[in-house]
């Protein structure tokens, strides 16, 4: 049996048999639990990949939908999809996708100080998009906050149209 890297070895020589079997036991189970640590994360890993169709031991950034944002808290993704609603309020701007609020399954926020970064915001509604960013959770729905403009591309425009270049 192989330790975990970074233990150290223990000498048995002159031990109690309770206490040498005591530190056998302990180091079997951070054994185990490193193992399957290791385990469960490759499994992890491989399902993400099956899932974003990233290759295999890359760094590349998860590209999913709208509807798989829930599984990707805490993780820096690209989310693709349609935006239902444009609600804008007094601190901030809501784009809800797939469904209009409380329906949504994902949502891109931008707060109030950078809303005058995107000056076409309202025309969005409609419109097929891709937010870049750290998935968050609040209040139990999965949102990415937008601060910077190359956070948020428009991949296709209300009704059909194709985005313009750079837009």
């Amino acid at each position: 049996m192989q330790p975990c890297s970074g233990l150290p070895t223990v000498g048995f020589a002159g031990m109690k048999p309770r206490m040498k079997w005591a530190i056998q036991a302990k180091c079997a189970a951070v054994f185990l639990a490193c193992s399957a640590a290791r385990v469960w994360a490759a499994g992890d890993e491989q399902a993400t990949n099956r899932v974003v169709g990233a290759a295999e031991g890359t760094n590349a950034v998860a590209r999913i939908s709208a509807a798989d944002t829930a599984k990707f808290v805490n993780r820096s993704v690209v989310v693709t999809g349609l935006v239902a609603e444009v609600n804008v309020a007094e601190r901030l701007v809501r784009l809800n996708f797939e469904h209009p609020y409380p329906k949504q399954t994902f949502t891109a926020v931008i707060f109030a100080a950078k809303t005058n970064l995107f000056p076409k915001l309202t025309g969005l509604q409609g419109s097929t998009i891709e937010v870049s960013g750290k998935v968050a959770d609040y209040r139990g729905r999965p949102e990415i906050v937008i601060s910077e403009t190359n956070q948020l591309r428009v991949v296709q425009g209300p009704a059909g149209g194709v985005a313009p270049a750079g837009k």
